[in-house]
């Protein structure tokens, strides 16, 4: 990587190659990936930040295993290793920020996604191999300001178009809308936060689907360490073309579109509080979302048949608690201890049944000593096991039910060269899953196994 300033500008960039053997048969990977961004300076009260981003991916076809007693080999061995899947992405992105005045600012974004994929055919003269390309355009224009010295007013507009040429969604265009505003307002001890915003959303000739939400927000602090938050709010998400438009049969998956899908909406609420000082960070809250039509995969039989179909889930709510634990103890940082619990509670309104593929306990331990010129830092993260996976997913796939409790342990040990050259040079051993503990990740997916690696760093 390179950082550096020319005059008044700034630029940031950074190449990368990976080759990944990988841990199991016909899933290896070639990775190259590169960045750069620029800052420059127009006048005292201007900027114009750019960055380009791009990255091309090579990798085998693997889906899932072929066994429990065979976890590393792919299911149709054959297609994985020669249905090679070729993707690349690129983003771009420019961002103009104006002061207006000693109250306004003006911030206006623009940005270009654009995705493709192509997957080698087994026969070489078979033309009709999955392929997509997809391209999304983004606007973004938003004023802030100071409308005194206790309310502070955020407004803006965005819109995008969507375009996807693919055999997997066949062809497509969409156009999407977003209006919003938000308003803080500071007295004495308590700050509250109201918004509202507008989405609209339109897929070919397609009915718009659209949504308002507002929100509110309240924060209380009797003192610089010590502070209070609540918040209710509702939420919208239109399904996407993947959701709405995949017709494919994928490794021996049928997946059908359903253009009836609806958008999913929500309605939230958080309550919590932390406390800070100079060694301490604590923090807790208590969630609550509830869903009425969320959206989900689902497996579906027509005249003994199955299929994959996104579909709305007529009512779901997820709740739960959340607490962090964060120590300094060392003015110097360099002792870092962190620990952090989740818990959920997800199910289906309707059934009664907990939700597909969702853990309920996910507990986080990260540790990081420095000291000199080394440094280590270890991370331990464990979730339960999912209590429930779609039942014709697993009747699908061989042993596709197996599973278990993770645990894994990832450490990094390293030693700063600067000291004796005339760059920033570090030496790094990484170890991940250093336990090798055997869990998986989704049905019929292995978790990567142990890897040890020697890294060389450096950032100019």
């Amino acid at each position: 990587g390179i950082s550096t300033t020319v005059g008044e500008t700034g630029i940031l960039g950074s190449v990368a190659f990976r080759r990944n053997e990988g841990y199991r048969f016909g899933d290896d990977s070639y990775k190259y990936s590169g960045f750069v961004k620029t800052t420059l300076h127009l006048g005292n009260y201007n900027n114009l930040t750019l960055s380009l981003f791009g990255a091309n991916d090579n990798h085998g076809g693997w889906l899932y295993w072929r066994s429990l007693s065979q976890p590393l080999m792919a299911k149709d061995s054959l297609s994985a290793l020669n249905e090679r899947v070729h993707s690349s992405k690129m983003n771009f992105n420019g961002a103009l920020r104006t002061i207006l005045s000693d109250e306004t600012s003006l911030i206006t974004r623009v940005s270009m996604f654009m995705t493709r994929f192509t997957t080698d055919p087994l026969n070489p003269d078979d033309r009709n191999n999955p392929h997509s390309t997809a391209v999304n355009y983004n606007i973004d224009v938003q004023a802030n300001s100071f409308l005194s010295s206790t309310v502070f007013l955020t407004t803006g507009i965005t819109s995008s178009l969507q375009t996807v040429r693919s055999d997997l969604f066949t062809d497509h265009n969409g156009v999407s809308f977003g209006a919003y505003g938000q308003t803080e307002f500071t007295l004495d001890k308590i700050i509250l936060t109201t918004g509202l915003r507008l989405d609209g959303i339109k897929y070919d000739a397609l009915k718009m689907q659209g949504s308002i939400s507002p929100k509110i927000g309240i924060t209380y602090k009797p003192s610089d360490q010590l502070s209070f938050r609540s918040s209710l709010g509702t939420g919208f998400r239109a399904p996407s073309v993947t959701e709405q438009f995949t017709d494919q049969i994928i490794n021996g998956f049928t997946v059908k579109p359903n253009k009836e899908l609806i958008p999913e909406r929500s309605y939230s609420a958080e309550i919590g509080g932390s406390f800070r000082n100079a060694i301490f960070y604590l923090d807790g809250a208590l969630f609550y979302t509830s869903f009425n039509n969320l959206i989900e995969p689902l497996f579906v039989t027509e005249q003994g048949s199955p299929f994959i179909q996104f579909q709305n889930i007529t009512k779901a709510e997820i709740y739960g608690h959340e607490e962090v634990v964060e120590c300094h103890p060392f003015e110097n940082n360099d002792l870092a201890l962190r620990l952090g619990y989740t818990y959920i509670f997800p199910h289906d309104k309707t059934t009664g049944k907990i939700l597909n593929f969702r853990s309920r306990h996910l507990f986080q331990g990260y540790c990081e000593v420095r000291q000199w010129n080394l440094f280590f830092s270890s991370d331990f993260r464990y979730m339960s096991k999912f209590e429930a996976i779609d039942p014709l997913l697993a009747n699908q796939i061989t042993d596709g039910d197996v599973r278990v409790d993770t645990y894994v342990l990832d450490a990094r040990f390293g030693y700063d060269l600067k000291p004796h050259f005339a760059i920033p040079l570090k030496l790094i051993v990484q170890a991940q899953n250093l336990l090798n503990y055997y869990y998986v990740e989704i049905a019929g997916n292995m978790a990567p196994l142990r890897n040890i690696s020697l890294k060389l760093e450096s950032t100019f």
